[in-house]
């Protein structure tokens, strides 16, 4: 069971570093992000920020999971 749970952890925060690789590759990139439903966002990345250790991009100040991307773009 300790081997089980070890590797569950292991894979747990390969995957985060797995996400803040990412994140961090979109820095200074344009973006569109799904919002909710109905509403999209666009706009440069301008930082990665870990909040509840799970990494998030912030485009106009406001943190996004890396979920809600829908294209990510080179800044002009």
């Amino acid at each position: 069971m300790l081997f089980r749970s070890t590797m569950s952890t292991n894979i747990a925060s390969m995957l985060t570093q797995q996400q803040v690789l990412q994140a961090n590759d979109m820095l200074g990139k344009t973006v569109s992000l799904q919002v909710d439903a109905n509403t999209t966002a666009s706009g440069v990345v301008s930082s990665m920020q870990l909040v509840g250790g799970v990494p998030k991009i912030v485009v106009n100040n406001t943190p996004y999971d890396l979920s809600q991307v829908l294209t990510i773009a080179p800044t002009p």
